[in-house]
């Protein structure tokens, strides 16, 4: 039915253009084509729309032979909708919103894998590329890595934004290299390490990967998913007191800790977050003095603020969500290859070179540590 819903939106939202762009949704075992009719000046005034025309001839070089604008562009999307749904509909919102940024003729076609085992990747590639489709975005969970080296890629493009680098070179992976930025935290640590891990997937990935890079940690304190009570973990612990507290939880999770360590007057020297907590709800959960000693690491670079309004228009979010920043890498790369220098990330040794900048939450937003 999500998918159903997302091809009723889509025939709402894109009427009236001049380009024909198509878009091949898959659902159950049908398939629905959407013709996308929607001119990248929408809803806008005037005034608003010399300004858009001004922005784009700043971003990208109109002297660069970087893709004949006449060309077809076609892409592939490879999912799983048991596992990742819902990064679908944002992984192709943000393609969406690229591709009329760029005001491209385009071809887009999902390809459902309903699971991840070999077999069913497999066929879907086979699907792909009997389908006459090259460049791929496939949206492979970090649970496909053991058997990527089983994946038959029949040649086809395949850029994978949810993968950190495997020793597997036909594939270019897209994740944010949560190594180098935990590496960027321990740059600012100066007292006793805590560390504060959520017990889910990602929070044990990095509790493990902090201790594989710097074993001398003097405390560790492990977050129930079920429990957002931290009183008994928080009042009486006096080893938080002037330590330096690495947190590797969700945005929610870590709210509630920094709000609870300000009740219960536990006072920090240093906090340090990863991406996980880069997002503006942040501020919307907590108070200014929650936030003293915070620190957050980002990984996504600043772009051009009208491609950010079209991803954002289309429902997609690469200003704070690494996963829609990832995608939009990965489509921008296939596109041109980033010859027009839209995007500050270059792909080098087939995985994405991400920035690894530090932050202030400061009372109205994030403020870069320089």
């Amino acid at each position: 039915m999500k998918f159903i819903y997302l091809i009723i939106l889509s025939i709402f939202l894109f009427t009236g253009c001049s380009q024909k762009r198509v878009i091949e949704v898959n659902y159950g075992d049908k398939s629905q084509v959407v013709e996308i009719k929607k001119d990248i000046n929408k809803h806008i005034d005037a005034e608003k729309e010399e300004n858009i025309t001004i922005l784009e001839d700043i971003a990208v070089n109109e002297g660069l032979v970087y893709k004949d604008k006449n060309d077809k562009f076609y892409l592939a999307i490879v999912y799983s909708s048991k596992h990742v749904s819902n990064y679908y509909e944002s992984t192709l919102n943000t393609i969406l919103g690229y591709l009329n940024y760029r005001k491209a003729d385009f071809n887009i076609k999902g390809f459902d894998c309903k699971d991840e085992t070999v077999e069913a990747l497999n066929s879907c590639f086979q699907k792909v590329y009997d389908n006459g489709f090259k460049n791929t975005i496939a949206l492979l969970t970090p649970f496909t890595s053991d058997n990527l080296v089983k994946l038959n890629t029949y040649d086809l493009n395949i850029y994978l934004p949810l993968l950190e680098k495997q020793n597997d070179n036909r594939f270019i992976y897209g994740s944010i290299d949560y190594e180098a930025q935990i590496k960027k935290m321990m740059e600012y640590s100066y007292m006793n390490t805590t560390i504060i891990y959520q017990d889910n997937f990602l929070g044990n990935k990095l509790h493990s990967t902090h201790n594989k890079i710097n074993p001398n940690v003097y405390y560790n304190m492990k977050i129930d998913n079920s429990n957002n009570d931290y009183k008994s973990l928080i009042e009486n612990n006096e080893v938080l007191d002037y330590s330096t507290v690495f947190m590797y939880t969700n945005n929610i999770k870590a709210s509630l800790l920094l709000s609870q360590m300000t009740v219960y007057e536990k006072y920090p020297s240093l906090i340090l977050s990863t991406q996980q907590n880069f997002k503006p709800d942040i501020f919307e959960l907590t108070q200014q003095q929650d936030r003293k000693n915070l620190l957050i690491i980002n990984s996504i670079s600043d772009f051009n603020p009208v491609l950010k309004d079209e991803i954002e228009y289309f429902g997609a979010d690469a200003t704070y969500n690494w996963v829609d920043y990832s995608v939009l890498v990965g489509v921008n790369y296939f596109y041109d290859k980033n010859l027009s220098n839209l995007l500050k990330n270059d792909i080098k040794d087939n995985h994405v070179i991400y920035e690894t900048r530090v932050y202030e939450a400061k009372k109205f937003g994030f403020v870069e540590l320089k």
